[in-house]
């Protein structure tokens, strides 16, 4: 009886250890790949057959650089695609720090739609129009 009962105890310890590890595991690739709800702000100077996206974007700390590429990704459809770096040999502080960002897209005026990744993980975007003469 004694055998039965550590061999049940073992049994409910291997299967609460399983199951932590899988939570572990599940959670820490899931939550790092969470975009913020907070929607990456971008302002659209439009003009004849032109766009010029340009605005802010928030990185971890003051050593932390941002590039940004434009893809066609459809018809009239655009990503900006924005991949972050640590810049080497730099006095990082380790706080929020923005970074200043512009692209220009060649498109019509109309009918464009943006969307935004940061390091491929899809992030929401709020694009204000600003018309040029």
């Amino acid at each position: 009886m004694d055998e039965a009962l550590r061999s049940a105890g073992w049994i409910v310890v291997a299967i609460t250890l399983g199951a932590y590890v899988t939570f572990y595991v599940a959670n820490s690739t899931l939550n790092g790949h969470v975009s913020t709800s907070t929607p990456l702000v971008v302002r659209d100077v439009l003009q004849r057959g032109q766009h010029h996206l340009y605005g802010k974007i928030l990185v971890p700390s003051s050593c932390d650089e941002v590039s940004v590429k434009t893809v066609n990704t459809g018809t009239n459809d655009y990503e900006l695609q924005f991949t972050t770096w640590v810049e080497p040999e730099v006095t990082c502080i380790q706080a929020p720090a923005e970074r200043v960002f512009d692209a220009v897209i060649f498109a019509p005026s109309i009918g464009v739609q943006f969307t935004a990744s940061i390091d491929r993980v899809p992030v929401p975007l709020a694009v204000y129009p600003v018309v040029m003469n």
